[in-house]
């Protein structure tokens, strides 16, 4: 199990490059993959409902959840980012 973040609908969970990191090294990290694992789902009435996340990532990839995003660090529009959106057309997503 990797890093499990807790985030609700339109919460972020950013992923980016280390400073410093070597492309090579990234390159050959990468080739393993980056795994994204729903832990669980859980909604409280009224409240919007979480999903805990297992992030599996290289060490060279830092993830953090934007709130936590240190001042003065590169803005998250140039970072690629996960996006947990409520999808208004799934049927599923409306429960």
């Amino acid at each position: 199990m990797g890093l499990v973040v807790a985030r609700k609908v339109d919460e972020v969970v950013e992923l980016y490059v280390k400073p410093g990191t070597d492309p090579e090294e990234l390159a050959a990290a990468l080739s393993a993959g980056i795994a994204i694992r729903i832990h669980s789902v859980q909604g409280i009435r009224g409240e919007q409902p979480r999903a805990w996340l297992d992030i599996e990532a290289p060490e060279q990839i830092g993830v953090v959840r934007q709130e936590l995003r240190q001042p003065g660090a590169e803005p998250a529009s140039s970072r690629p980012v996960i996006r947990l959106r409520r999808n208004a057309a799934d049927p599923a997503q409306g429960q």
